[in-house]
């Protein structure tokens, strides 16, 4: 950790594979198949939170802001699911008791 925070960040293209919309002012949204340039992957030094850029088809950024890493990404759909399962259960439960 100490040395990735040290060092320049580094850079790289990504596609993506699903639509996401921003939760904060912050946080970018884009869309499946939109092109992000990633030029932060520790932003504010912070592992799981990305800096990224929309870019065109030339590779010219037009908006920016923050995303999740994959991992993360992944993580917070594990928690949503965990939590909408859980409150089925509960909802069933509460039906059979009626």
């Amino acid at each position: 950790y100490t040395k990735i925070q040290v060092m320049p960040c580094d850079s790289f293209f990504i596609r993506a594979n699903f639509d996401r919309s921003s939760e904060m002012d912050e946080e970018l949204d884009f869309h499946r198949d939109d092109i992000l340039y990633v030029d932060n992957s520790l932003y504010k030094n912070q592992l799981g939170t990305w800096f990224a850029w929309l870019v065109n088809d030339q590779g010219i950024k037009l908006r920016g802001g923050i995303i999740p890493s994959r991992i993360r990404l992944e993580d917070e759909l594990v928690l949503r699911r965990t939590h909408s399962e859980s409150r089925s259960l509960h909802e069933t439960d509460d039906l059979k008791g009626s």
